[in-house]
């Protein structure tokens, strides 16, 4: 995926590149940085350019990215925040979800623990953890419910 920029600060016009593939880079004015996703599990990227006389922060969360020049995203128009730390043990839930949904379930529980991941982030991302842990408790009871279901059908 390729996404550009072109912004202008005190007169100086600037292009910004974000590329991804085997290396996520961003490329000002042509000089190339790598950047590092701050998630193991889910791509999480706010990265300061640094530009004379303006603020500008490229932030990446998943597949979507977007621009942030002086407070203000370039794609979107809404005010910049500075994206929220996921606790370890949210990505921990997620990779148990999505795994011990395919084991004890099958195709249909890790998709049911993909679906349970994607509102583990959406919680944590707004600042709530307690919720976290309730969604994965409501994901232990639906995952179990799924798994007594597959043993009667199949006896």
């Amino acid at each position: 995926m390729k996404k550009s920029w072109s912004i202008t600060v005190n007169g100086t016009p600037h292009t910004i590149q974000y590329q991804t593939g085997w290396k996520l880079r961003v490329t000002v004015d042509g000089q190339e940085t790598r950047l590092k996703s701050q998630n193991w599990v889910l791509n999480m990227v706010d990265h300061p350019i640094p530009i004379e006389g303006a603020d500008v922060r490229l932030v990446v969360i998943g597949a979507k990215v977007d621009l942030a020049v002086n407070g203000v995203y370039q794609n979107s128009g809404k005010p910049y925040e500075p994206l929220a730390k996921i606790p370890d043990y949210v990505n921990i839930f997620m990779v148990i979800s999505g795994f011990g949904g395919l084991f004890l379930s099958g195709a249909i529980g890790m998709l049911v623990g993909l679906l349970f991941s994607l509102l583990y982030i959406k919680l944590a991302m707004n600042g709530k953890f307690k919720a976290v842990i309730g969604a994965f408790i409501g994901w232990i009871a639906a995952e179990g419910l799924l798994f007594l279901l597959t043993l009667n059908l199949f006896q």
